[in-house]
């Protein structure tokens, strides 16, 4: 396979419509409980791409919601050359007014030889553009699972936009896992762009074995450019949300919150976000978070539960 961009789907939902003359006045569409097994081994061309989705729901109209919950991809990889450009994604909602996406997972297992290049997300969820006031993005206990792979790309538990100038975004406990692999690139619990941003249980655990030549975030919220374009009041409140590193390594900073809120006043309200470290564990910095939580054994009697090696 060569110049090839394949796409595979659990489920696929739609609703309402959009023209140059008119918009659906209402529209709800739903994608749940789907799921995608199988695996993927070998190589392709260099210009091959494959993306894989549990579910997706969109919906268009002037009250729309759009729901994609509880969907599984699960997958093994076998002897990948990295060769694939791969874009994974437990599930996604796009409406213009309320969308949502709980309760989704991302699995990917590999074995000796394993490697691949792209984007993994447990979730997504949009909120287009639209004149509402009270538009909602919510991503709740969506979950990223990953082993034994060498990841040339980012991990994000649920990535969760609202583009209006007054709305929400609201992430809660989702969490993403990693153990035994290589990832070069970032790895995040959530992201969130909105007005008005709520990000709370959100985690990220590298476990045993794993390496992150990149940073790693429990959260990152952005409101600077809607504060640029719309003005108004903006606000952010960031709470327990954690990383967590057993025997692993990470090259750049480990971060609790990085939050871009721009020159323009915000609110930002920050509590509980806890470091907890167990093992040995080397990270080139640590910021921004309000408690350490560590677990001592025999292994830290000749080696340090934390190094820190000054990394970017």
């Amino acid at each position: 396979m060569s110049n090839d961009n394949l796409s595979v789907g659990g489920g696929y939902s739609a609703a309402g419509y959009i023209d140059e003359d008119s918009l659906a006045l209402s529209a709800q569409a739903s994608s749940s409980g789907n799921l995608v097994t199988g695996s993927i081994s070998g190589s392709v061309g260099q210009s091959s791409s494959l993306g894989i989705y549990g579910g997706r729901a969109m919906a268009a109209a002037e009250d729309s919601t759009a729901v994609a919950d509880n969907n599984r991809v699960q997958l093994t990889l076998e002897e990948t050359d990295g060769s694939m450009q791969l874009s994974l994604l437990g599930a996604f909602a796009r409406a213009l007014t309320t969308a949502v996406a709980d309760g989704n997972l991302l699995r990917v297992s590999g074995g000796a030889d394993t490697a691949i290049k792209g984007t993994l997300y447990g979730a997504q969820v949009e909120i287009e553009r639209s004149d509402s006031d009270s538009a909602q993005a919510n991503a709740s206990g969506n979950r990223v699972e990953v082993s034994g792979i060498d990841l040339t790309g980012s991990i994000t538990g649920a990535l969760v936009e609202n583009r209006n100038s007054s709305g929400s975004v609201n992430a809660e406990g989702n969490v993403v896992v990693i153990s035994s692999s290589e990832i070069e690139g970032n790895v995040t619990g959530a992201n969130l762009l909105g007005s008005h941003i709520n990000a709370s249980g959100n985690t990220v655990i590298l476990g045993e074995g794993t390496v992150v030549n990149g940073n790693v975030t429990a959260v990152v919220g952005a409101n600077a450019e809607l504060a640029r374009s719309f003005g108004g009041e903006f606000s952010s409140t960031y709470g327990d949300n954690r990383v967590v590193m057993n025997n692993a390594t990470v090259s750049g900073t480990v971060c609790a919150v990085s939050s871009d809120s721009g020159s323009l006043p915000v609110d930002v309200q920050t509590a509980g976000n806890t470091l907890v470290l167990a093992g040995h564990n080397e990270a080139g910095s640590i910021e921004g978070f309000e408690s350490l939580d560590l677990t001592l054994s025999e292994q830290n009697k000749d080696q340090s539960v934390l190094t820190l090696t000054g990394g970017e």
